[in-house]
């Protein structure tokens, strides 16, 4: 009983630096397992894995003794419910048998690349991967810059006759064969 005492001493003095019954106990575990360096959301966090667990097993505990008729809800229901949801069973593998399978997997070569992966592309020839002009300094061209070239402004009068359909060329229509863009 004295030992009991003692914990319940300690509890209440690290109850005192701010935490709760709960997260002491929190902090307690973390110690057994020898993390004495956490951040102290590690705590809240693990506060919540806590009561939501718990919560889920006295949920189904209560389903099972509803189902059974009792009043309240007993021992041997909560036991149930937590073989049921698998709380107290740890079924992972060893770390060889992990090991194992990961070495088994890593040993199968990977399929090949087909050809018809990815983004396809002419030929380099076909590709304007480089210039394809060259810059000639001229002379005539750097006397032409040189000199300022005065326009005298124009006023254009929209026309007196009115517009007709027939009149406006519509620039979506194709031009004929004979016209050339490049002249």
């Amino acid at each position: 009983m004295a030992e009991s005492g003692e914990k319940d001493a300690e509890a209440t003095t690290n109850a005192a630096d701010g935490y709760s019954k709960e997260a002491v106990t929190i902090i307690g575990l973390l110690g057994e397992c020898g993390i004495n360096e956490f951040d102290p959301r590690v705590v809240s966090m693990l506060m919540d894995v806590q009561y939501a667990v718990t919560s889920k097993v006295l949920q189904v505990a209560s389903g099972l003794s509803r189902h059974a008729e009792k009043q309240r809800i007993e021992t041997d229901d909560v036991q149930t419910a937590a073989d049921i949801l698998g709380v107290l069973s740890s079924n992972t593998p060893d770390r060889e048998k992990i090991l194992q399978m990961a070495n088994d997997k890593n040993q199968q070569p990977l399929p090949q690349i087909r050809h018809n992966y990815g983004l396809k592309l002419p030929n380099d020839r076909f590709c304007q991967l480089q210039q394809n002009f060259v810059y000639k300094a001229d002379d005539s061209y750097q006397e032409m810059e040189m000199q300022q070239v005065a326009h005298p402004p124009r006023i254009i009068e929209p026309p007196s006759a009115v517009l007709r359909p027939e009149h406006v060329q519509n620039m979506l229509k194709r031009r004929a064969p004979e016209d050339d863009f490049d002249s």
